[in-house]
């Protein structure tokens, strides 16, 4: 029976239609409960009335009034109860309408409100559950948007290695983004006071163009980014205090008011600025601060890749150079070597063959004596320039003695033979560093006093070689006539032999040079387990 009821009776129950449950409540026990009243009411009376001879038609009367008054209780009741469902079901189906539509995708649908009932309540509930649903959806199609955006531009950063182009693509993407009017990107300058144009998009004055070339990191708001790290925004940017009155009064007259800004940062620091502005009155709020947050990591990003590879192919290109430039200077050498192995120790040991054949015919003893004296001489010259030529090539005291000994005679001879003073500093002893130490800090030594003794002109040269707990300094300096850093790179390859040497050591170069103002050479090697 239980079962029945479950599977049969309530289900079919609850498929009758709203209104006829509600007719059923009112109509239902109103006829019940009147009809029971008004026959018990009959009976009582018939029952007085009974002995009457007027009984019958008592009966009769009060039987035909009886079924009058149920009759109209039960077509007052189902008026009644037309009323009540249609009050309570016709926002219902308002709300099922509603429902449906929200189902298909209109979530701007709306139940309209008839009182502040149970139901009412329930219209209200739903009505704000569908405006933050419609609000959700629309932040996460904005978020999908912004997702979006951010993976064709880091895509596109990732392809290109173009700097110019990978800002352009990416001021095009947040202005388009962010419905803005102009698009700035500033890189920092070396020195960190100034800012400088790198890309603009959308138009301005010329005076507006002029001011935002090159900014002074004290005279633009873009300082509040710089210094925080984080985006800012301002309602009105002709406003701001930093700006010049020039400024402000341009950006008041092209109309120029929301305005927003974020930072380029790279590895915590900040390279640049990525800035926007609207002309209309739209300030940015905090999801597009966030945005352009994002953004600005991304870019942050890709300049520094960009500049990465460009330093890489340049490099690249230096050490292209510098293997052609070495295979040449290995040539050179090879043909010096040749000419002086030829003109003078082969002349030399020519001329004692000479001398020695000459000897065998000789009877005198003084004449022997004088040419073997003679013989003798030539000798100790050959064996010098032997030796002259060995040590250019490796010198063995480097070996046997050590790096400052070593340094010290190439010093000395370098000195005599240039009658150029160079003083050589150094410390009284020096314990045996590791080969590839002592050998890097003597060819750099080399190279650097051959350049400054051929190129600086100049007066004097120092020498400086410093042990410390942790590395190895060696300093050469020149008061000649210098030479313009930025061609460092392709004024030799001297520079470039020292530099890579250097890096083969995980040591530091600096070179604090200029026109007319002498060369100062410093190299900083890493020491790693030496015992002092």
């Amino acid at each position: 029976m239980r079962r029945l009821w479950r599977t049969t009776v309530w289900p079919a129950l609850g498929a009758v239609p709203l209104g006829v449950k509600i007719m059923g409540i009112v109509v239902f026990p109103m006829v019940v409960m009147g009809g029971a009243v008004m026959l018990y009411a009959r009976d009582e009376i018939l029952a007085l009335a009974r002995p009457a001879p007027i009984y019958d038609d008592l009966y009769a009367l009060l039987t035909q009034r009886l079924a009058l008054t149920v009759g109209v209780l039960a077509v007052a009741g189902i008026a009644l109860a037309l009323g009540l469902s249609y009050i309570l079901v016709r926002p219902l189906r308002q709300l099922l309408d509603v429902i449906r539509r929200v189902e298909n995708g209109d979530l701007s649908a709306r139940v309209p409100v008839w009182a502040s009932d149970e139901i009412g309540q329930v219209q209200g509930a739903f009505n704000r559950m569908t405006g933050e649903l419609e609000r959700s959806l629309g932040a996460l199609a904005r978020r999908n948007d912004e997702l979006a955006g951010l993976d064709v531009l880091s895509e596109w950063i990732a392809l290109n290695q173009d700097l110019d182009r990978v800002l352009e693509r990416a001021l095009d993407r947040i202005a388009g983004l962010m419905d803005s009017d102009v698009g700035t990107l500033h890189l920092l300058e070396p020195d960190g006071r100034f800012l400088r144009e790198r890309v603009v998009r959308g138009q301005m004055s010329d005076a507006l163009a002029d001011a935002s070339r090159r900014i002074r990191t004290g005279e633009t708001p873009l300082r509040q980014a710089l210094v925080q790290q984080r985006p800012v925004a301002l309602d009105d940017v002709s406003a701001a205090p930093e700006l010049p009155a020039e400024t402000a009064a341009a950006l008041r007259k092209e109309g120029f008011g929301a305005w927003a800004s974020a930072p380029l940062v790279v590895r915590g620091q900040v390279i640049g600025t990525i800035s926007l502005a609207r002309r209309t009155n739209r300030p940015f709020g905090p999801d597009d601060l966030r945005l352009l947050g994002m953004i600005g990591n991304v870019i942050g990003t890709g300049v520094a890749n960009a500049q990465l590879v460009a330093d890489l192919r340049h490099k690249e290109t230096e050490l292209r150079w510098a293997l052609q430039k070495s295979v040449q200077a290995q040539e050179e050498e090879r043909r010096r070597l040749a000419r002086e192995l030829h003109d003078e120790a082969g002349q030399a040991l020519t001329a004692i063959l000479i001398r020695l054949h000459t000897l065998q015919s000789e009877s005198d003893p003084e004449t022997i004596t004088s040419r073997i004296e003679g013989l003798r001489l030539l000798t100790m010259q050959t064996l010098d320039d032997l030796r002259r030529l060995s040590m250019d090539l490796r010198p063995a005291a480097l070996d046997s003695l050590g790096l400052l000994p070593t340094l010290r005679w190439y010093i000395d001879q370098c000195a005599r033979s240039t009658d150029l003073p160079i003083t050589f500093y150094s410390p009284d002893d020096l314990e045996r560093l590791p080969t590839e130490i002592e050998v890097a800090l003597y060819r750099i030594a080399q190279e650097a006093l051959t350049n400054a003794i051929r190129h600086s002109g100049a007066g004097a040269i120092d020498v400086l070689l410093e042990r410390q707990p942790a590395a190895m300094w060696l300093t050469i300096s020149d008061d000649g006539r210098g030479f313009d850093p930025a061609e460092a790179g392709h004024s030799g390859l001297g520079l470039i032999g020292i530099r890579e040497r250097v890096g083969a050591l995980d040591g530091t170069l600096t070179l604090e040079t200029a026109p007319g103002a002498g060369t100062r050479l410093s190299v900083q090697i890493p020491l790693k387990e030496v015992p002092l």
